[in-house]
């Protein structure tokens, strides 16, 4: 398997040397530069051919916030993990929306960031401008409820609505088209898929019922959770709502 290309921007040296030292001790993973400034991170991505942005909120060029900014302008699809040990909600959604992938508090463990890595070279590049904002709106959804890259079902969740909105009309049956077409993008069985999406749905009904659960959901399910095929839909439905985004303001189309 080709190791997945990484570049790290961090302000502290000594965590871009940590962090270097743990993740090239993985098997699947090649920390190709580091960098303290956004510009620099800008110029390793580019002589390096990375496929994944590892990067700390602050820079010692200022936010990370600039740099997102000229990936997208620049049509560069690297995938974005944003690893601090510091944010509040504001700060994540706000790097969500403007294309990082996922959002992991530091320090952590190796086994965490790589994981988050992991699904980051794993997401699909879209293939247009309405595809990307789809796919942003649904990854954005998905971490509103609280379901992070972290939990194995995010990737299976969000291609399984993705699916479902494209062609929902057409091709409803989770076990004999959905499992099947995400399994394939994955790599795993179709029975791996709906574990993977099912164990998630249960986890998330363990924790506290949150506003945006209660608006999707309502009281039909305050007390059980859904089947994987009810969970999808409704997922899908909201979306189909855009004036309900949970994340406030207008819905990006």
């Amino acid at each position: 398997m080709e190791k997945i290309s990484v570049v790290l921007a961090n302000r502290d040296v000594d965590v871009l040397n940590e962090l270097t030292d743990s993740l090239n001790r993985t098997e699947d993973i090649h920390v190709a530069a580091t960098s303290t400034t956004a510009v620099g991170a800008m110029e390793a991505l580019e002589y390096t051919g990375s496929t994944v942005l590892v990067t700390d909120f602050q820079l010692e060029s200022g936010d990370v916030f600039g740099l997102l900014r000229k990936l997208h302008n620049d049509s560069l699809e690297t995938k974005i993990v944003v690893c601090s040990h510091f944010a509040i909600r504001p700060m994540i959604d706000r790097a969500t929306s403007m294309g990082a992938v996922s959002f992991v508090e530091y320090p952590c463990n190796t086994e965490t960031i790589a994981e988050h890595i992991y699904m980051a070279a794993e997401t699909s590049a879209p293939s247009g401008e309405e595809n990307k904002y789809l796919v942003m709106r649904v990854e954005r959804l998905l971490l509103t409820l609280g379901i992070t890259p972290g939990r194995k079902g995010f990737q299976c969740l969000k291609l399984a609505v993705l699916l479902w909105l494209s062609e929902g009309e057409k091709h409803t049956g989770m076990t004999k088209w959905i499992y099947p077409a995400v399994a394939s993008r994955v790599g795993i069985k179709p029975a791996a898929v709906e574990r993977s999406i099912r164990i998630t749905i249960a986890k998330l009904w363990e924790e506290p019922m949150t506003p945006i659960r209660w608006r999707i959901f309502s009281e039909n399910w305050a007390a059980k959770s859904p089947t994987n095929s009810q969970f999808v839909a409704m997922l899908a439905l909201y979306l189909n709502r855009p004036w309900e985004e949970p994340w406030g303001g207008q819905a990006i189309r």
